[in-house]
């Protein structure tokens, strides 16, 4: 079996003026994962992962401010997020997230 998700089927969720979230497989969809599109430009701070996320930039740089260091990220690299971390995302980009266990709001 499987599902497909098209382009016209997915969620739409504008976080702030600086974050949106495509949503294609939800934890409606499955428990184990959700898979995710974010677009930002410019600053969202104090994100915590409530999951193990997993950041793909297609496009863009995005950097993440840790407590202990900041990292930037440009096209094609990733970047596994423990669960509990916070940190702060920043830059003009395009990622591909992936939250495990799904992403639940």
């Amino acid at each position: 079996m499987y599902k497909i998700t098209r382009k016209s089927d997915r969620n739409l969720k504008h976080l702030t003026e600086f974050k949106d979230i495509f949503e294609i497989f939800t934890s409606e969809d499955t428990e184990k994962v959700s898979i995710n599109t974010v677009e930002g430009t410019g600053r969202f701070d104090n994100v915590e992962a409530t999951s193990n996320f997993y950041y793909f930039v297609y496009q863009g740089e995005l950097t993440l401010e840790f407590s202990d260091e900041t990292i930037t990220l440009t096209e094609e690299d990733a970047i596994w997020i423990y669960i509990g971390s916070k940190y702060n995302m920043l830059g003009n980009y395009k990622v591909l997230m992936v939250c495990e266990p799904a992403f639940k709001d």
